[in-house]
């Protein structure tokens, strides 16, 4: 009975164990300071949220402690508005040690080698935004005296200068410092409230870059999951931006196709003009085509004696299957063959990430739609057909 109850008396302290927190701590020693109060934020993905405070004694000595099953970005706020942004994980024991004097440039941090990095990104930004603000008082100055416009371009290339140097700064950073949490930091550093340094779409390869190492190394931290997400929209804005591009300068400047057919003649697109098309992208020898080619069968003899054709172009890497799949599915529309196959330029240009797709082209040579199947094409083209 009392091994019983020993073993009992284990399996629940085991338990609290395993229920636990990691603890960290994070206390510091900052000089030429008086008497007063240290607050600790949390820095999440949307918002920062005050945690704790403490009172820092007449030493300057104080001390958090918190608990915490992650790792995660701290700012703590001395008197006079100084801050310093910290990254903390479970079992850290940070040390900070400084001068209230030009604290946020004149500290060091012991125990968090991604601390120390987030000082010296948080030291060059500061950098960078004293030389703006020099740079637009001599902007102000030069541009209230007549005639100086030489200077006012001189201060302007000077201004993309500095800004220049400090994209190139972050960039640099992030490809040496990817594993670390700061280059996430880095990521979303921005020159004032409204401005990041690094563009989505000019610096996609940052973002790839820090999204790939987080995902190894902290697949499940908030900012992990925070860029995965923004990562999915920026490429949705690229796709959107690309295809936007295409509908804008859809007249007679479409991206060309010019493809042969099963009988070896070459039918170009452009061909088409004045009729309403599907530009169709398909593999007809793909594993589930039939019942697509079906589908499109079935809308073709309903629609195409009204003014609608299919364009459809085939990535199938095999000529002889290709042509034997045509006349098994008794296809009797307009199909050519691109022999680059997956690897097709037209495709690319296009935007084709994925097959089947399709672009739906009006008798104006625009584009009208894309991606429609089934019941969506039928209610589109009995919109544009009436």
């Amino acid at each position: 009975m009392q091994k019983r109850f020993l073993f009992i008396a284990l399996i629940a302290l085991l338990t609290v164990a395993c229920g636990k927190n990691t603890n960290i701590t994070i206390n510091g020693n900052i000089r030429n300071t008086k008497e007063g109060k240290v607050y600790l934020e949390q820095i999440n993905v949307d918002n920062v949220v005050l945690i704790d405070s403490t009172i820092m004694d007449k030493s300057g000595d104080f001390e958090f402690e918190l608990n915490s099953n992650d790792g995660l970005f701290y700012n703590l706020k001395f008197p006079n508005n100084q801050i310093i942004t910290v990254f903390a994980q479970p079992n850290d024991k940070l040390k900070i040690s400084g001068d209230l004097n030009k604290l946020m440039s004149n500290y060091w941090v012991d125990g968090s080698e991604h601390s120390l990095w987030i000082k010296v990104l948080n030291f060059q930004i500061n950098n960078t935004r004293i030389q703006m603000d020099s740079i637009r008082t001599k902007y102000k100055d030069v541009s209230l005296k007549n005639g100086m416009t030489s200077e006012i371009k001189s201060v302007i290339i000077k201004w993309d200068s500095i800004l220049d140097e400090q994209k190139k700064f972050s960039r640099d950073f992030i490809l040496k410092h990817a594993t670390s949490p700061s280059s996430y930091f880095a990521l979303y550093q921005k020159f004032d409230n409204k401005n990041f340094i690094l563009d989505p779409i000019k610096d996609l390869q940052s973002y790839k870059i820090v999204a790939s190492s987080l995902s190894a190394i902290y697949p499940n931290s908030i900012y992990t999951k925070a860029i995965m997400c923004n990562l999915k929209e920026i490429y949705s804005n690229i796709k959107a931006a690309q295809l936007k591009n295409i509908i804008d300068n859809s007249e007679a400047r479409l991206p060309m196709v010019k493809l042969p057919d099963v009988k070896g003649d070459t039918i170009s697109l452009g061909s088409l003009k004045d009729k309403f098309i599907l530009l169709d992208f398909t593999m007809l020898t793909a594993k589930d085509s039939k019942p697509y080619i079906d589908d499109l069968k079935s809308i073709y003899q309903k629609y195409k004696y009204k003014n609608f054709i299919v364009y459809q172009v085939c990535l199938d890497s095999n000529v002889l299957f290709w042509k034997e799949s045509i006349k098994d599915y008794g296809i009797n529309w307009i199909c050519v063959r691109d022999n680059l196959a997956l690897k097709s330029t037209i495709a690319s240009n296009w935007n084709v990430k994925s097959i089947p797709a399709n672009y739906l082209i009006n008798d104006k040579f625009e584009i009208v739609g894309k991606n429609l199947y089934g019941r969506a094409l039928e209610d589109r083209l009995n919109d544009l057909l009436k």
